[in-house]
């Protein structure tokens, strides 16, 4: 991965966290839940796995739904 692609990532994470920040203030769950699989998506391309599996989707909303 170039220089340009680990900018884009940073750019990406960074849009994600005020994604989060956001979903957290006005108490929108689903910007909030947005914000952070953006977050997870520079991590996953640092992996090099392209998508979270279906399952593991699940189980993060039914986590963020538990705690609300």
């Amino acid at each position: 991965m170039g220089i340009d692609g680990k900018a884009k990532l940073t750019v990406i994470h960074h849009i994600g966290a005020a994604k989060e920040g956001t979903g957290t203030m006005t108490g929108n769950e689903d910007l909030k839940r947005d914000g952070q699989h953006e977050q997870a998506r520079p991590k996953r391309a640092q992996l090099n796995c392209p998508a979270e599996p279906r399952y593991l989707t699940a189980l993060l909303s039914r986590a963020t739904e538990t705690r609300s």
